[in-house]
């Protein structure tokens, strides 16, 4: 007869299989500083695609190359800087180099334009930046970052720690933004690049600066020579080629937009041309380049400009009002109030006349000297009534796409009422889960921008809307620096136009933002607030979901049998006006209060209740948060096979929906039912890849009590063949006493390793 604690366990590890890979050794090196190597991962190659007929610099490519044998060797800081004027060439250098050597840095490459001279977007907060690094690394899906630059910073030096790996960091403004991205292990190498001459780096970093100037007058026709197409130089008087490398002050970003434009014009000698493109009077003003070099890049820029269709050049003007960092050609589209093949017509044009950069498929970007002359290109062209209206287009594309995307990954939810876009905007459609999520995935950066441009801009309706459609996708993914920056500016707009409605709904999903980030006391003022709205305009359902939450805050902060009471009155609420969905969510955060007040079979039965509701409307949120409630409390009674299997369940739908948060606390549990059953192995590999998860999440009360887990079963099971036990321990004593026992404001885990409740509205 099996034994049916063996099927169990292969249950589990069946469940675990293919997550966790290595050995013990992967316990010790994560938790001292060492490779993080839990996920299979995809290895980044983040590199964008170097340029074609990239010339010379084989002085400073020697320079570079000899400081990245010292830095592999850890001999020397593996920092360097390139620095040099606008549109020299600094990023063509820069990607040229990293090219040529990825294959040197086995573990990967990170790319980061920082866009520290983008005259339309602030530069890229560090923050921010080492979001998007940590994520390419290996944190995927719903897996919340550290709230705090600091904490962001220590997790991306642990998880580069004894890696190979090249970083490229483009386009820097200061010191300051670059520091907190520079990995510690001597195997990494930082490229960066910057206007600036980076002196603090330099200073305090031990970084070695690389200068470049403009390419030399030889240099510069080698590269002229090789864009022209050949019949027009050898049609050329000998001067001509030096004359238009000067009139461009040789600055390689200048002289391949006018070698664009001449191999564009037929039957023009090369020298009345070049004589054209003197006539050029204009200076750039708001280029941080010398008065010289401005007026040539000016001159070339509106000598391009000039030879475009008229559909590219208005293609190109307005591409200067999208404050995204890059757009896209629906995107465009919608700018432009036509369709997306017209779009791409005048796209292309741009894009083969070197005055747009294609990114990657259907992704767009233009240089930031490029992006100010379209700005002024726009303003000197364009009315101020044209320019808004083209402005609103592309603010509502952004709201009606959003707005789909928002009714696939959450078609249960509530949704906020959205005004008739104007004529020209044609939304995008989603049919799956996925392909709504990685929208809003790759637009995430572009969306913000939005929401802030909407604020500035005059249109207050989209400010607070915007938000409102984007609430599954921030809690999905878990982005708390732009789920609070959002709803911030959500709420300032609702205030300014006194619509209690809006108000309530941003007051909500802000406390929502600081409920996950475990900010339990900030996030009930906002719930509290939200519930006097709601009431005051009537809104019952809204009152039910306010009071859910409340009732988690309650339960966060200690007081679960008070939270009990408040769940109880937004079921009575939620079944009165018939709102199942709010009625399964509050069920599953009742079982959760309940579990946390030890009364087992009421847990049992509302999460039982909240599963079948969610079974009902088909909502795999719910489900997942049900089952895992469910499975805590079974095995707070003692039935660990009927826990396991409710864990399995909930482990697959949670990896299906990106939820990390909810992954860590089944896997925390799973490696309890295995300890428990002395499986000492498969416990380990559970604790393993949840520490990861927790760590990462920034909930370090729970990370020092699964390293004492760990610790335990290393010992218990005889499998702490390197004797890591007592380090475990000790770093597990050192996170509680710098907590002083863990502090009532930060996130709950309930004693079965229960995240936070779901969260309705």
């Amino acid at each position: 007869m099996t034994d049916p604690s063996n099927d169990l366990t292969n249950s589990i590890k069946n469940a675990l299989k293919g997550i966790v890979t290595g050995n013990v050794t992967q316990i010790g090196t994560l938790h001292a500083g060492g490779t993080a190597t839990v996920f299979a991962w995809p290895t980044p190659r983040q590199l964008p695609r170097s340029v074609d007929h990239f010339v010379d610099r084989n002085e400073e490519q020697a320079c570079l190359d000899s400081l990245a044998v010292l830095g592999r060797l850890g001999s020397s800081v593996a920092v360097a800087t390139i620095v040099g004027t606008a549109g020299v060439g600094k990023t063509a250098l820069a990607l040229h180099w990293a090219h040529s050597v990825a294959a040197g840095f086995p573990d990967g490459s990170l790319y980061l334009n920082l866009r520290g001279f983008d005259p339309s977007n602030a530069p890229l907060e560090p923050g921010e930046a080492l979001n998007q690094f940590i994520r390419a690394i290996g944190l995927p899906g719903r897996h919340p970052i550290p709230p705090s630059l600091e904490e962001r910073a220590a997790l991306f030096r642990t998880l580069t720690q004894g890696r190979r790996m090249l970083v490229v960091l483009d386009n820097a403004l200061d010191s300051e933004q670059v520091r907190p991205l520079i990995p510690s292990s001597p195997g990494c190498f930082t490229l960066v690049t910057s206007r600036h001459r980076l002196g603090g780096l330099v200073i305090r970093d031990g970084a070695s600066r690389v200068t470049i100037s403009p390419l030399s007058r030889s240099d510069s026709v080698s590269l002229l020579t090789k864009l022209l197409p050949s019949q027009v130089v050898a049609d050329g008087r000998p001067d001509d080629l030096p004359t238009l490398a000067d009139r461009c002050a040789r600055l390689p970003l200048a002289l391949r937009v006018a070698a664009e434009v001449v191999s564009r014009t037929e039957f023009v000698p090369l020298n009345e041309i070049i004589s054209q493109l003197g006539t050029e009077s204009q200076s750039l003003d708001t280029l941080t380049v010398r008065d010289d070099e401005a007026a040539a890049v000016e001159s070339v820029f509106s000598w391009s400009y000039r030879a475009l269709s008229h559909r590219a050049a208005r293609t190109f003007r307005l591409i200067g009002l999208h404050t995204g960092a890059s757009i896209t050609v629906p995107t465009i589209a919608a700018l432009l109030g036509e369709s997306e093949r017209e779009a791409r017509q005048g796209t292309q044009e741009l894009v083969d006349a070197h005055l747009i950069k294609e990114t990657s498929r259907d992704r767009f970007r233009l240089h930031d000297l490029l992006r100010a002359y379209a700005i002024r290109r726009v303003h000197e062209e364009e009315s101020a009534e044209f320019q808004r209206a083209a402005r609103e287009r592309v603010l509502f594309w952004y709201l009606h796409t959003a707005d789909r995307a928002n009714r696939v990954l959450a078609p249960h939810r509530r949704h906020v009422a959205l005004p008739t876009p104007p004529p020209g905007v044609t939304p995008l459609h989603f049919t799956s889960y996925e392909s709504a999520i990685d929208w809003c995935e790759s637009e995430r950066l572009n969306l913000v921008s939005a929401i802030r441009s909407a604020e500035e801009t005059g249109f207050p309706e989209i400010g607070w809307k915007l938000p409102a459609v984007l609430f599954s996708f921030f809690y999905v993914r878990n982005y708390s620096d732009d789920w609070v920056a959002s709803y911030t500016i959500g709420s300032r707009v609702a205030a300014r136009l006194s619509d209690r409605e809006a108000e309530s709904v941003m007051s909500h999903r802000l406390g929502v933002a600081h409920k996950e980030a475990g900010h339990f006391q900030e996030a009930l003022a906002h719930f509290e607030r939200a519930l006097r709205l709601r009431e005051e305009i009537g809104d019952r359902v809204g009152a039910a979901t306010a009071l859910s939450n409340i009732g988690l805050c309650v339960t966060g902060l200690g007081e679960p049998a008070r939270a009990i009471d408040i769940f109880r009155e937004s079921l009575r609420i939620s079944e009165e006006v018939g709102d199942t969905w709010t009625r399964a969510w509050t069920l599953h955060n009742l079982g959760e209060a309940q579990v946390a007040a030890g009364r087992l079979p009421d847990a049992l039965a509302s999460g039982r209740e909240s599963l079948r509701l969610a079974d009902t409307l088909d909502d795999q949120i719910v489900q997942e948060l049900a089952l895992h409630q469910l499975g805590a409390a079974y095995h707070q009674s003692g039935d660990y096979a009927a826990a396991a299997a409710q864990h399995i369940k909930a482990l697959q739908i949670s990896r299906n929906l990106g939820h990390r948060v909810v992954e860590a606390g089944v896997l925390m549990n799973m490696g309890d039912t295995l300890r428990l059953q002395e499986h000492y192995a498969g416990a380990l590999a559970a604790y393993t890849e949840a520490s990861v998860l927790y760590e990462a999440i920034g909930d370090r009360s729970t990370t020092a009590e699964i390293l004492l887990r760990i610790a335990h079963v290393l010992t218990t099971g005889s499998l702490d063949h390197t004797g890591q036990a007592p380090s475990l321990r000790a770093r597990a004593a050192a996170i509680t006493a710098e907590l002083n026992s863990a502090t009532p404001n930060r996130r709950s885990i309930s004693p079965g390793g229960q995240a936070d409740g779901g969260t309705p509205d």
